[in-house]
């Protein structure tokens, strides 16, 4: 049993991405954005479906079902369902004050309304002839993280911008219990606690819309949150004793994706006027303050509601790993399993494996340790790239690139680490990373400013070898995924002099026991220096994709200041001109 899993049919939602599930084993998962090499592309994957068909060496004729975690929605009833005066309250001063940029909104929205995605879409270019089946959005979300986590019984939560349910209804999010085979519908997170409130805070801060939202967590470190807590506060959906009070305009942040429309809400007003009188570092950090007692409230409630302290998540919420690791301080939860690809990525995995057990009545578990589920290039490939830009490169060939790269890292070099299949997902896990000594306090800078061209505010995340872990960071729970924070003790603090923020934390990925070149790599560190972690970022420049091909890895290496590419068995430096 081949089934396809694409995120969404329409093309309009975001990231984009493709799944292929056989037989219960998740074969090949891949995003656009890294083939289009266009940041979060939303676009119908159509090439990512052929890459899937090349790269598994199937035909078309092979895939027996194609499923979709995305419902055609019913987009404007969804924006009545708190109160009828929602609608028209958030848009009144806008349309006097944007009416253009709110057409160009709206017009396009009453045609997603209106059109069927079934009828049309692009997969006929592939030479595949089925008609999509559709999956609930929310139970996808939920599927694709506790097959993947260690429970048996536990809540799974979705919850994000607004996605649909089968019947086109469009919610926040939803709860749900997951027993055994069974995962059970509770309740809704209502459109007023929309994922787009922090998407909302990003923009008015002047940064990017579902691209730039860690940039105002990483911000909210250097500021001092109750500052500004009452202003935030008074701008959220809040939850409180068991009852959601929904903010009067919370409709203003669904339109966060247009900036130019919602710069022009009363909410992004109020926004603009508290910027003058308060730092963006302490707006910032009332403003993931306000979001995150919204998120834990709620969470909370359902953990006492439903008599369950382990949670499977998954949803754009829970790509703040600040929110992330106050989940686990909190005394009604045990243990949390967040999926690695947190946003959309996770939904055509759970439709896939929903529409398995609909057939088979069991649903697939898998425990993964990496990511890497998408392309591998060959040592041709690797060849080619390279003849294309042999001119401006020094190459030599490895006997042991594993012990060639943990000298250089120990040697205080930056490295490039190309090996592999692509990770799926937002974050690199040792096939396409920067790596770097933590021990050295100018690393930081370098990549940040020199290397990924980006905020030298931004913290810097550590690999870290599973069995070590605990030796530096507090109430460690071995995640491989990177997708929480956890306190940096003393011993660590001393040493990991490039790691970290202000409070002392850091996002940490355990590197499981395994025979894969990263894991080896960690270890042969380890025995140099003692040290059994590395500084660790995603290959890519700010603003663009994590690298996909061996040329887009090349091409990072000419542009960037990164010391090396190690690509495959071989080392790779720019030539120095002149």
């Amino acid at each position: 049993m081949n089934i396809l899993g694409i995120s969404d049919m329409t093309g309009n939602h975001s990231h984009s991405c493709a799944v292929l599930l056989q037989d219960g084993k998740l074969l090949f998962a891949l995003s656009k954005e890294r083939m289009s090499r266009i940041k979060n592309d939303h676009r119908f994957p159509i090439d990512v479906v052929e890459k899937l068909l090349s790269y598994t060496q199937l035909n078309p004729w092979d895939i027996d079902q194609i499923v979709c975690p995305y419902p055609p929605p019913q987009y404007y009833r969804s924006l009545f369902s708190n109160h009828w005066l929602d609608l028209p309250r958030s848009l009144a001063l806008t349309a006097i004050m944007a009416p253009w940029s709110l057409a160009k909104t709206v017009i396009p929205n009453i045609r997603k309304s209106i059109f069927d995605p079934r009828e049309d879409h692009d997969l006929q270019k592939a030479g595949i002839t089925l008609q999509p089946h559709y999956v609930d959005h929310h139970k996808s979300h939920v599927a694709a993280a506790y097959a993947e986590s260690p429970f048996d019984d536990c809540l799974g939560i979705s919850w994000g911008g607004f996605a649909p349910h089968l019947d086109g209804k469009n919610v926040a999010g939803a709860v749900y219990r997951c027993q055994g085979e069974k995962i059970s519908f509770l309740e809704d997170i209502p459109m007023p606690a929309t994922g787009c409130t922090y998407s909302g805070f990003t923009v008015s801060l002047g940064l990017k819309y579902m691209q730039q939202e860690s940039k105002v967590t990483a911000l909210a470190t250097l500021g001092n949150p109750k500052a500004a807590i009452d202003e935030l506060n008074s701008v959220v959906t809040r939850f409180d004793n068991g009852k959601w009070l929904p903010y009067r305009y919370w409709v203003d942040y669904i339109l966060s994706p247009r900036p130019a429309v919602f710069l022009k809400t009363r909410t992004a007003k109020k926004l603009e006027k508290w910027k003058n009188r308060y730092t963006p570092q302490d707006i910032a950090a009332a403003a993931q303050e306000a979001w995150s007692e919204t998120v834990i409230h709620a969470i909370r409630h359902f953990c006492q509601e439903y008599k369950c302290s382990k949670l499977a998540l998954a949803g754009g919420t829970f790509l703040n790993h600040a929110i992330n690791q106050k989940l686990l301080q909190q005394n009604e939860i045990d243990e949390i399993f967040i999926h690695p690809h947190t946003g959309d990525g996770s939904t055509p995995i759970g439709a896939a494996l929903l529409y398995e057990q609909s057939l088979s009545g069991k649903l697939a578990r898998f425990n993964h340790f990496d990511t890497a589920w998408g392309c591998e290039f060959s040592e041709i490939d690797i060849e080619s790239a390279i003849q294309k830009n042999q001119e401006s490169l020094t190459i030599v060939s490895l006997n042991d690139p594993i012990e060639f790269a943990a000298n250089r890292i120990a040697w205080g070099e930056i490295i490039g680490w190309y090996q592999g299949r692509d990770e799926y997902g937002p974050r690199a896990m040792g096939s396409r990373s920067i790596l770097a000594d933590p021990r050295l306090t100018n690393h930081r800078k370098k990549i940040n400013v020199d290397i990924k061209q980006r905020e030298p505010y931004l913290p810097l995340g550590i690999s870290i070898l599973k069995e070590q872990a605990s030796t530096y960071l507090e109430d460690f729970s071995s995640d491989p995924f990177m997708t929480r924070l956890y306190t940096m003790n003393d011993a660590a603090q001393r040493v990991l002099l490039s790691a970290g923020d202000t409070n002392h934390r850091v996002r940490a990925g355990a590197v499981w026991p395994s025979d894969k070149p990263f894991r080896k790599l960690l270890e042969k560190f380890y025995m140099l220096t003692g040290i059994p972690c590395v500084l660790h970022s995603s290959l890519n420049l700010h603003g663009e994709p994590i690298v996909h091909t061996p040329d887009d890895a090349i091409q990072f290496l000419l542009k960037s200041d990164l010391d090396r590419l190690i690509m495959g068995t071989l080392s790779l430096k720019r030539k120095h001109k002149g």
